[in-house]
């Protein structure tokens, strides 16, 4: 139950939410086997995520694209989080999806890609770890990702939600502290 600001009555929010780098993974195994692809052909993955509110749902997905060494690429969409509510604010994704979808996305940013094919079944297999015991295996020691989304999603996730133009563009002041010195934002 979550009772948004200006409001007195709660709202039941439901959602639905898959680890980030073990859906990519998952994907990622299914699309290259799919498509006969050798685990050693693969040379870069890039991963674009963002968020934003539609209708009556928050959503957050991710983009995978694949380029490999015969100059081939593959791409597929990975829908990650579906958050049913009225309105998307930081408090809400705080207490609700905002833990379990940074911790898959520093996995996505941090961790090798090791992408091997099982000896015994014949599948493709991907993950994210530091290290891999299977041999042999393909790493991509770091996979480029990037968080996208419209002014609204960028606000929030700075924590600079309201209207753009009552938060400073370089520093921690709203509209009454313009005249004071804060702090610079970063990332």
């Amino acid at each position: 139950y979550f009772t948004f600001e200006g409001r007195t009555e709660e709202d039941f929010i439901e959602w639905t939410q898959k680890d980030t780098a073990d859906a990519i993974a998952w994907n990622l195994s299914r699309h290259l086997e799919s498509q006969h692809i050798r685990p050693s052909s693969v040379e870069r993955v890039e991963v674009v995520a963002g968020g934003d509110h539609g209708d009556v749902a928050f959503q957050f997905g991710a983009s995978v694209h694949v380029e490999m060494s015969e100059g081939n690429r593959i791409h597929f969409e990975v829908s990650l989080i579906e958050l049913i509510c009225r309105k998307d604010t930081s408090e809400l994704i705080e207490e609700t999806i905002l833990d379990e979808l940074t911790a898959g996305l520093k996995k996505v940013a941090t961790l090798g890609l090791h992408i091997h094919r099982d000896e015994h079944t014949g599948n493709i297999h991907c993950e994210f770890s530091e290290t891999s015991t299977k041999f042999p295996v393909t790493t991509i020691e770091k996979v480029d990702c990037y968080i996208t989304g419209d002014l609204a999603f960028q606000a929030m996730a700075m924590g600079r939600e309201s209207m753009a133009g009552y938060w400073c563009l370089q520093c921690r002041a709203n509209r009454p502290q313009f005249l004071e010195d804060h702090a610079p934002w970063t990332m």
